[in-house]
């Protein structure tokens, strides 16, 4: 289990390491991302990782080397890489964020992002249960009638149980309807000696809970992942007999996650599910990156305005690559508000990267139109997302309070001064559109 208190006291280190690694990113504009581009970032993920693993995050570590693995490993590449290693970052700082602040530690939210950077490093065999940490340290039940071996007979009984075992399987591939009994005896038996055995003697108790999950089991992919499961019990099983203590944490992590993904049809699932509080580490699909939370995607849009900002400065600064980025990232933050489903942020941003596609390589002589608008734009854009943190789960009311809608006293003071900003950037952007109207080489924001 996490540490809450030594994480709140590390949590700001942990978001400014994050943040170094998203400006970096961002100040590398349309530039491959190589070494030279990413500087520091690795070693800011790596200091990360070992701050997550010091309190007891290991899901979390777990998606912070993954981040570290993929920068390492990228070969120039620019578009795609630079958006899914934003996008991780962006959600990781939120995840962190929401642990400190008390809300549970779930970590297989991050694997639609987790799958995305497994996918940059070429990896095909990437899975969820890579990010399934349950806690491990509550003690299963004994067997009720356990068995004691003299040390000589240890090794001969293992050895019987495979042989054992390995008919079960192979009656339950021929859908015998004795092969799940068999396997289920055998575990039983095992865990009737399981005190005898190496720690974490719960491997059995919990196998033998999977295989009651297998009683209705008709789905394809639900019995090849059982298979692979059995086949590495089989070389378990066969460690032990040989006189090895091998560990079995990710074996018994595997089962669980297998388990918490079965519905609870025995009285032996409901106790496994309840001892190791599965049914609250499993995120509902709802959270699937099609319906991501809405804080992980504020974060991101407020990751891609910092950055598309930056970019805009790199251009006034004479910076001739940085049109080119600069009309990228204002597609992919027009994308990411979109998903927000903020319609006044979403208008404005399709205002600016409808100007980005007309943005000159170089400013041109007399282009203050063009300065005036982009500084409006991100002013009002920024105002939005004020508004947006500020009234965080009242969905889109923060659009209705800009404009005098409900709220109580104190929300229409901070409505009033929020709206009073967007009207003046809008006023100014305005102002500047009546003094230019007619010049067909000024782009255009509203």
């Amino acid at each position: 289990m996490p540490d809450t208190t030594i994480l709140s006291w590390i949590t700001a280190e942990v978001d400014q390491a994050l943040e170094r690694v998203r400006d970096q990113i961002a100040r590398s504009g349309a530039a491959p991302l190589d070494a030279r581009a990413l500087g520091g970032c690795p070693e800011h993920l790596h200091q990360v990782s070992g701050a997550l693993n010091m309190v007891g995050l290991a899901g979390a570590t777990r998606f912070c080397e993954a981040l570290e693995t993929t920068l390492n490993g990228l070969n120039g590449s620019r578009s795609e890489a630079a958006e899914v290693i934003e996008r991780a970052v962006a959600e990781l700082k939120a995840f962190v964020d929401d642990v400190a602040r008390g809300e549970p530690n779930v970590p297989l939210r991050l694997y639609p992002s987790y799958e995305a950077l497994a996918a940059l490093q070429g990896r095909g065999d990437c899975a969820a249960v890579e990010l399934f940490f349950p806690d491990l340290t509550p003690p299963a039940p004994a067997h009720p009638r356990p068995k004691s071996l003299a040390e000589g007979e240890l090794a001969p009984f293992l050895h019987a149980q495979r042989t054992r075992w390995q008919r079960g399987i192979l009656a339950w591939i021929r859908r015998q309807p004795a092969g799940l009994e068999e396997m289920r005896e055998t575990l039983d038996a095992i865990h009737a000696v399981a005190h005898q055995l190496p720690e974490r003697r719960a491997l059995w108790w919990v196998a033998g809970g999977l295989v009651d999950a297998l009683l209705d089991a008709t789905e394809p992919q639900r019995l090849a992942q059982a298979r692979a499961l059995w086949n590495k019990l089989d070389i378990y099983i066969r460690d032990l007999t040989a006189g090895s203590r091998p560990d079995n944490e990710v074996l018994l992590r595997e089962l669980l996650y297998a388990i918490a993904c079965c519905a609870p049809l025995t009285q032996r699932l409901r106790d496994i599910k309840r001892l190791y509080g599965l049914d609250a580490l499993v995120p509902p699909a709802s959270s699937e990156p099609e319906t991501r939370d809405t804080r992980s995607l504020q974060q991101e849009v407020a990751a891609r305005l910092q950055a598309l900002a930056q970019v805009w400065q790199r251009y006034l600064a004479g910076d001739a690559n940085s049109a080119a980025a600069f009309g990228e990232r204002a597609q992919a933050l027009k994308a990411a508000a979109a998903a927000l489903g903020d319609a006044e942020l979403s208008k404005l941003l399709d205002a600016v990267a409808a100007a980005a596609e007309r943005v000159p390589r170089k400013q041109a002589q007399g282009g203050d139109f063009l300065l005036l608008e982009m500084a409006s734009a991100f002013a009002l854009a920024r105002a939005f997302r004020a508004a947006a943190r500020r009234y965080r789960g009242a969905g889109g009311d923060h659009v209705a309070l800009a404009h005098g809608g409900r709220g109580g006293q104190g929300e229409r003071g901070r409505a009033g001064r929020f709206a009073a900003g967007a009207h003046a950037a809008r006023q100014r952007i305005a102002a500047t559109r009546a003094r230019r109207r007619g010049d067909p080489h000024e782009p255009a924001i509203g």
